[in-house]
């Protein structure tokens, strides 16, 4: 049978496959492990996600029911790895310095039998699918649309952002792909503005995708709907769309503002976690 997951046991694996790379200097080896470029928006996203995961770590060590010593002890530990994706460190420092945390990994790996398992926060590899499938099927709209070249570059990027997020749950986890989608949604918001927003072909697009949107927003929904921040960003995003809220959708819906985009849901998209 397979071991249940903590958040400790992410953290460990994340900073175990940067240790394995062969020497070189850590932000090298972050954008390696993450699959980003160096000092790209996508590589800052991934640093942001690593760092909020120790921050999360360290304080559900703190809520567990360790003694005090203890609890300084294991959050010490995160700290130490923590302190490697700082700008400073990760530009001057060789991952190699990772590998001679020896103490520290042994501590991460001792400290999982006190934390809760990840399964009640873990998206299913068939919700990740489906999530990809959409944001997949936004991207072709995009490339079949006659837009304005500008207009055209900047959605692809805003798509790109949120199906990157998807591929790299593993680093992002279900908060990275929620803030993701929030700010997708209010960037396709404001593309409204935008030159060549005004023509027919723009209005085509966003009539096709909006529902697609609408339909994520949902299937996020069903699974982020305890995680705060994410919250934040969801509703900003769905808000400036016309979407509805989180608020809304905890009503069922009741309340307006939903428009067309949630009208046809695609069932395979809600999967419910722990079916």
């Amino acid at each position: 049978m397979e071991e249940e997951q903590t958040l400790a046991t992410e953290v460990r694996a994340f900073f175990q496959s940067l240790a394995k790379k062969p020497d070189r200097l850590l932000q090298e080896a972050f954008a390696n492990v993450s699959n980003t470029a160096v000092d790209s928006d996508k590589f800052f996203a991934a640093l942001s996600a690593a760092k909020a995961n120790c921050d999360q770590l360290t304080a559900d060590i703190h809520a567990s029911g360790l003694k005090v010593g203890s609890k300084q002890l294991y959050a010490n530990a995160v700290n130490t790895f923590a302190n490697y994706l700082r700008i400073g460190h990760l530009q001057s420092t060789a991952n190699s310095a990772v590998r001679g945390e020896a103490q520290a990994f042994q501590l991460l790996t001792l400290i999982d039998d006190y934390l809760t398992p990840l399964d009640a926060r873990n998206m299913s590899g068939d919700f990740l699918k489906s999530l990809k499938k959409q944001a997949q099927a936004m991207m072709g709209d995009l490339e079949e649309a006659n837009l304005d070249p500008r207009l055209k570059a900047f959605l692809s990027a805003q798509i790109s952002q949120f199906l990157w997020s998807i591929q790299n749950h593993h680093i992002v986890g279900v908060e990275g792909i929620s803030r993701a989608w929030g700010a997708m949604a209010a960037e396709i918001s404001r593309s409204q503005g935008m030159k060549g927003a005004q023509k027919a072909e723009y209005k085509a697009f966003t009539k096709k995708v909006l529902p697609i949107i609408g339909t994520i927003h949902l299937a996020i929904m069903s699974v982020s709907a305890t995680v705060q921040e994410a919250d934040k960003m969801i509703t900003s995003g769905a808000n400036m769309l016309g979407i509805g809220s989180a608020d809304e959708e905890k009503d069922g819906g009741a309340k307006s503002g939903r428009g067309n985009a949630v009208d046809s849901i695609d069932e395979d998209v809600i999967i419910q976690q722990g079916d």
